[in-house]
């Protein structure tokens, strides 16, 4: 069974912490924190440097971007973007653009659908 997950795109961890999310994304298998952090630490870094770190739905895009072409012969299946977090997903992935982190925590944020999953 596929390891389905959330990467949510946040301005700050203030916001993270209260589940302001800019951007949700969505990753439907290897969504684990060690399958998805190592991708988009240095994805956060060198897209700091290039573009700056000023626009949050920018950044979510080009991080599914990232996310598709690390995957070989990815048709584009398996991605996407979500208005809200789904009860399918089993993990979560924080991602602060201003501090330009990613954390897997592994866990939804409380409150939300999947949080009982935990």
């Amino acid at each position: 069974m596929s390891t389905r997950c959330h990467i949510a795109v946040y301005e700050s961890e203030g916001d993270a912490k209260e589940d302001k999310h800019h951007a949700l994304l969505y990753k439907h298998s290897d969504g684990y924190p060690e399958g998805v952090v190592p991708i988009l630490e240095p994805f956060l870094k060198q897209f700091k440097e290039v573009r700056g770190l000023d626009d949050a739905e920018y950044l979510a895009a080009w991080t599914l971007r990232a996310l598709m072409e690390h995957k070989e012969g990815v048709d584009g299946l398996g991605f996407g973007i979500c208005t809200r977090i789904l009860s399918t997903c089993t993990r979560y992935t924080p991602m602060c653009w201003r501090c330009s982190s990613a954390k897997g925590t592994g866990n939804p944020p409380s409150g939300s659908a999947s949080s009982a999953l935990k």
